[in-house]
């Protein structure tokens, strides 16, 4: 599937549910993506069977309709795109109905994650193009019987010719990669020999193998290949197209999905965070702490830090996971701009509102609202924000009834509200109804033990979305990367590994393939702040967004840096 034109349909009633899935998906695929949202079901039936999109995210309950309904109609029509069922939560009994009735992949609502959703769609993809690329050869075995052999190794998946009795007659070069075995070993060995299988996995294999071709179903099992790597697949079973009684197996790796799910369960209320350093861990701490508890929250943090996966990470373990999670950049917006988007306005409320318009507050009703980069809201926001904090209502532009609400708060800065209070730059009153409870993140030079770690995490990340495989970061790079400062913290890691991955050239990456202003920081490392901006503005030949770009921070951050330090350039 050329990614470069997706067409993702998406059917659910609940528009909120559809804003968001658009948001996730536009912010992963930009241009690439065509996304065709329908809340109306009769609609979202007859654009699937008109267009045929190459993915339908089809909502399990759809008001008194069932999707389980939808996907039958859809599959009877001749439909083949991978349809992602979304299900409130991830019910077992649900995904299993829905995966025998053609559905390809599911996720629970509560689950979803921005890198999970991305994954899985594309895991849908390579699936179905697997299922069409199966087809084909299951055509061409028929009608090329001489030739199985040849066939079955030009097949991205394992593939295993058996014969009545369940030995070996041939297994394909994608099965030897998958299996760690060499053909000429295991070639006359029963099936089982191919790796360690549980026995419950070895059961429920042969039971397929010997039930009617109509009633079988794709087997999932885990296994631990020669080389220690643990395996996630999905085993489909097929008479051979000439001698019946003998049986091919294919043999589909889905260890990426499964691990990923793995992840997420098992560290599920502390979302996407990695590192173990003792901040963290307090951080980790205060994240259960507050989750649970319905307050209002503060994260502090500098910027880079995560303070939205903390924000996140909130939200998820608390009673609100599976309604809305919505982000709103208080930053660099007008007074009028930002209080139509948090609270709405109505048609001719002001030139240009054309349409009543729900602000951010209706819209996430029930679940969260993160208002990243409180410190920069204008002070008549701030007065407004306090009455919808004290009274949990919001009034809309141009309408004087208020509307009742229903929303957590977590608000994010990067900036000191106390000494903003104190400026007269932001309300008392207002830091007083935000810092409930708080959470500060510390910036990664406090904690470089996490670097490594998540260097590590970063490359498998990176090497993932872009195809590209390298094995490790070398020891040079990894002390350049421990030495760095980090000005921009772990968005800035994330950022620099991103560049050496594509710039490595021999599968590990190495110093020279970090960008500039790395391996320029690590050399400023033991000096002060005001030294290190110093230094830096003299390499620059004081340019300050060549400064600002050696030190890996944005040229507004690095202008407030030398407002805070009172590093006076006038001159210059």
């Amino acid at each position: 599937m050329d990614l470069r034109r997706l067409h993702i349909a998406a059917i659910d009633d609940d528009e909120d549910d559809l804003l968001l899935l658009q948001l996730r998906l536009t912010d992963a695929f930009g241009h690439r993506l065509r996304f065709c949202p329908f809340s109306d079901v009769v609609s979202g039936v007859a654009h699937v069977r008109a267009e045929q999109p190459d993915v339908l995210m089809l909502d399990y309950r759809l008001g008194r309709l069932s999707g389980l309904d939808v996907l039958r109609d859809l599959r009877e029509s001749g439909y083949t795109g991978a349809v992602l069922v979304l299900t409130g939560a991830a019910r077992a009994d649900v995904a299993v109905e829905m995966m025998k009735h053609g559905a390809t992949d599911y996720l629970g609502k509560d689950q979803i994650t921005d890198e999970l959703l991305v994954r899985t769609v594309r895991y849908c993809l390579r699936k179905v193009a697997a299922d069409d690329e199966l087809t084909l050869s299951r055509a061409a075995l028929e009608k090329m019987r001489d030739d199985l052999q040849t066939i079955l190794n030009q097949l991205r998946l394992g593939a295993a010719l058996l014969d009545p009795g369940g030995h070996i007659r041939f297994l394909n070069d994608a099965g030897e990669r998958l299996f760690e075995r060499d053909r000429a070993e295991v070639v006359g060995t029963h099936w089982t020999t191919l790796g360690a299988l549980p026995r419950r996995a070895r059961d429920t294999l042969t039971a397929a193998m010997n039930a009617p071709a109509e009633m079988r179903r794709k087997v999932p099992m885990q296994f631990e290949s020669p080389s220690g790597r643990r395996l996630a697949l999905e085993v489909d079973v097929h008479n051979d197209p000439e001698r019946h009684e003998q049986r091919v197996l294919f043999f589909y790796d889905v260890s990426d999905v499964v691990d990923l799910r793995r992840q997420l369960q098992d560290r599920s209320n502390l979302h996407e965070f990695v590192g173990r350093s003792p901040g963290m861990e307090h951080v980790y701490q205060l994240i259960r702490d507050v989750s649970p508890v319905d307050v209002t929250v503060l994260v502090e943090g500098e910027t880079g830090t995560g303070k939205e996966l903390v924000a996140r990470a909130i939200h998820h373990g608390s009673h609100r996971a599976s309604k809305p999670f919505i982000v709103v950049n208080c930053a660099g917006l007008s007074d009028s701009l930002l209080t139509s988007q948090l609270f709405g306005h109505n048609r001719g409320a002001f030139t240009g509102a054309i349409a009543d318009h729900k602000g951010v507050f209706e819209a996430a009703d029930g679940g969260t609202i993160l208002l990243d980069e409180i410190g920069d809201v204008p002070p008549r926001v701030q007065t407004s924000l306090l009455r919808v904090l004290q009274e949990r209502e919001v009034t809309r532009l141009g309408e004087s009834i208020p509307r009742k609400i229903d929303v957590r708060v977590i608000a994010a800065t990067h900036r000191d509200l106390a000494v903003e209070v104190e400026a007269g730059r932001f309300r008392l009153d207002l830091l007083y109804r935000l810092r409930v409870a708080r959470v500060y993140v510390p910036p990664l030079r406090e904690r470089t033990g996490d670097v490594p770690v998540l260097a590590r995490w970063f490359l498998r990340q990176l090497c993932e979305e872009t195809g590209k495989h390298v094995e490790s970061i070398g020891d040079d790079a990894m002390r350049t990367l421990m030495n760095h400062t980090w000005p921009g913290n772990v968005r800035e890691l994330r950022s620099a590994l991103a560049f050496a991955v594509v710039r490595c050239k021999r599968g590990v990456v190495r110093s020279s393939d970090l960008p500039d202003e790395a391996r320029a920081g690590a050399q400023l490392q033991g000096r002060s702040e005001r030294e290190r901006v110093m230094e830096a503005l003299e390499r620059a030949a004081f340019n300050r967004t060549a400064a600002a770009r050696m030190m890996g921070v944005s040229r507004a951050t690095f202008y407030r840096r030398l407002d805070e330090l009172q590093i006076d350039l006038s001159s210059r």
